[in-house]
């Protein structure tokens, strides 16, 4: 994510400051959540479920749903797109780094 797209410099120093534990702690949350979602549940729970892990992983300072996104594409990239800026400028006018934009 450092490597493309808008250059975050601040962000470096708030991922650093969060602790082992509240890394580990949001990210099994995020990713039992992730995992947990079945293609036999109707949409709106599945959006509910991708909406509470994208919201785990946003406690960690420095965290957003783009981040968030990344980290859980790679659990299920059947069900989690990663919230790449150009992708979200074809289909919102400006980069909106929103929870409700990438929902």
């Amino acid at each position: 994510k450092f490597l493309v797209g808008k250059p975050r410099h601040a962000l470096m120093k708030h991922l650093q400051s969060n602790s082992e534990s509240s890394v580990q702690q949001y990210s099994r949350v995020a990713i039992a959540e992730a995992r947990s979602i079945l293609y036999t549940i109707d949409t709106d729970t599945v959006e509910e479920k991708v909406k509470s892990a994208i919201q785990a992983l946003t406690e960690l300072k420095g965290v957003g749903p783009a981040t968030a996104s990344a980290v859980l594409a790679l659990v299920r990239p059947d069900i989690f797109a990663y919230m790449y800026d150009e992708a979200i400028e074809s289909f919102l006018p400006t980069r909106t780094y929103t929870l409700s934009a990438y929902l």
